[in-house]
């Protein structure tokens, strides 16, 4: 057409508007993600995007951004032609501002037909405003010359320098619902990429606009698992390389509970160049493991546009790829398998988190209790509290309840018997054992075992051994406390088996202070430790002796022969 021409033309074949605009674009969010593509590549910094239905009989959307706009020159040459290769035609695959160009087949500007009847389009560049609209009835009507004549309401008007961009009404919107801004919001965000320097806003019937954000994505889900692609890669997986070679990268999510079917969370999405690719999918996986039901997030392939350019590898509504490619069927398979260790990985971590969750609700707290473990054991205990946790999953008291009982067969510091030593013994080196100090904490036992002995004796005098010999003597007419007195009463015990614990228990006190409270105070620690001459394990052992005499001296009775 020649540069002067005073009228606007589009040719196009009959069928085009039907099935590649009507057709294909019959619900809202493919043609605001055309819309906004078209303000992407045209280098816009702000795509303000605003839903009008307060008169339901004249529902609307006006797209506005502050692009490069379109000279009438433009309209005429570029975005009047149907199926215009830009990227071939303009021997470019950047923007002006360096943006990777998203637009390919010249076709998204068909899809304002598949929701409304009516487009005004006014855009503005190099100081001049044009204006003009097609409308579907007349396109449809003029099929038959194979051109159409939109209408022209202003054009080359002289305008600041200062103003630019391009405004695309929807009029006649044939919808029967309301607009939902926030859904609309969400749906954008997981359809693109939002990079600094182009933002999306959404008004609804004059309300104060919405920013979208990526952040909108998975609004309203509860993560419990994520993984940021290839970083989080189980290790071990041997097609890791593959991620890293295509530089693949993205966020895959599994949430706490299952996905509402309903709001298309279910897959994962595809973007290239910062736009859709392809919808949520298993890529052929199989969808009956429980996996699935909580699995979503996203995927950056930039290197299909990189095949797109040998050949056509992305469908015209970029709702999927095209499969059939040997490259893509590559990926297709990659993308499986990295699901299938994604499971694998997933079941344990959901595991962990779970059990974690449980003991909360129980009132434990499961990295304390699991310090007190013993490191050979350890492994096990978080085994058996993650399989008794999942299987009650549904049963939040219940998991509480199978913690707690866990916890009473596996207690904490169960290396040392805790729960069966004597309050004392507890009580003095209860702090010492717990930092990993079981010399000191025998000593404490021990020290405060003698003295109970003196209080209870009545002797300050002697040394430790001698105090044994005497409070404990069965010598006649000696003080001496009786460990057996009380506890024989109402019994037909002989005299030898009195006797004998008599003697036993001052033996026990006098081996005690002799064979391990000596060693521990005249020789290095480290070195008995070392060598195996009176090991931590002995220090244990010595604990619970020293428990079974403070148990014998709760019912000791002094008896004087004054």
């Amino acid at each position: 057409m020649p540069e002067n021409s005073e009228k606007l033309e589009m040719s196009f074949d009959p069928n085009t508007i039907e099935h590649l605009g009507i057709q294909m674009y019959a619900t809202l969010p493919p043609v605001l993600s055309e819309l906004i593509s078209n303000s992407y590549d045209a280098d816009a910094n702000k795509v303000t995007i605003q839903l009008f239905d307060d008169d339901p009989d004249n529902k609307r959307i006006v797209v506005a951004d502050d692009g490069l706009g379109m000279s009438f020159k433009e309209i005429n040459s570029k975005f009047l032609v149907i199926g215009r290769n830009r990227r071939a035609e303009e021997a470019a695959d950047v923007t002006p501002s360096g943006r990777k160009v998203i637009g390919n087949k010249g076709l998204g500007k068909l899809s304002f037909f598949g929701i409304a009847n009516e487009i005004v389009i006014e855009t503005i560049k190099g100081g001049l405003r044009n204006k003009f609209s097609m409308n579907i009835k007349d396109i449809e009507a003029s099929s038959g010359s194979r051109s159409y004549e939109p209408r022209i309401i202003v054009k080359d008007e002289p305008c600041s320098e200062a103003e630019g961009g391009t405004v695309i009404s929807l009029e006649q919107i044939q919808r029967s619902s309301d607009f939902d801004s926030e859904g609309i919001a969400t749906t954008i965000a997981r359809r693109f990429n939002l990079i600094d320097g182009f933002e999306i806003f959404i008004s609804h019937n004059g309300e104060s606009p919405i920013e979208v954000k990526t952040s909108m994505r998975y609004r309203g889900l509860t993560i419990q698992v994520e993984w940021n692609i290839p970083d989080d890669i189980p290790e071990g997986y041997d097609k890791l390389g593959f991620f890293v070679e295509h530089n693949i990268t993205g966020k895959l999510i599994a949430t706490e509970t299952p996905l509402p079917p309903s709001k298309s969370f279910n897959g994962i999405t595809l973007l290239s160049r910062n736009k859709l690719v392809n919808e949520p999918s298993y890529f052929e996986k199989s969808t009956s493991s429980h996996f699935f039901q909580y699995l979503t997030g996203w995927l950056n392939v930039d290197y299909v546009e990189e095949l797109g350019l040998r050949g056509g590898v992305i469908d015209t509504s970029r709702k999927s790829l095209m499969w059939e490619n040997e490259e893509l069927q590559e990926l297709q398979k990659q993308l499986a398998d990295l699901l299938g260790v994604l499971e694998r990985d997933w079941r344990t971590k959901r595991a962990k988190v779970r059990a974690q969750k449980a003991a909360a609700r129980a009132g434990v707290s499961v990295p304390d209790w699991m310090d007190t473990i013993p490191e050979s054991k350890k492994d096990s205990a978080l085994g058996i509290l993650e399989a008794l946790t999942v299987d009650t999953e549904n049963d939040e008291s219940a998991s509480a309840q199978t913690v707690k009982m866990l916890q009473d067969v596996l207690p904490p510091y169960t290396t040392y018997h805790y729960r069966f030593l004597h309050p004392e013994v507890q009580r003095v080196s209860g702090d010492d054992y717990k930092r990993g100090d079981y010399y000191e904490a025998f000593l404490k036992a021990y020290k405060a075992y003698e003295l109970a002995v003196r209080v209870k004796f009545q002797r300050q005098d002697l040394s430790d051994v001698s105090l044994f010999q005497s409070a404990f003597s069965v010598n006649p007419g000696c003080d001496a406390l009786s460990v057996t007195d009380k506890l024989s009463q109402g019994y037909p015990f002989t005299s030898n088996t009195i006797k004998n614990i008599q003697i036993g228990n001052m033996g026990f006190s006098v081996a005690v202070a002799q064979g391990c409270r000596n060693p521990v105070v005249h020789e290095d620690c480290d070195m008995l430790k070392d060598s195996g001459m009176f090991s931590e394990q002995d220090c244990l052992d010595a604990l619970g002796v020293i428990s079974h005499l403070f148990r014998r001296l709760d019912n000791a009775v002094l008896q004087t022969n004054s």
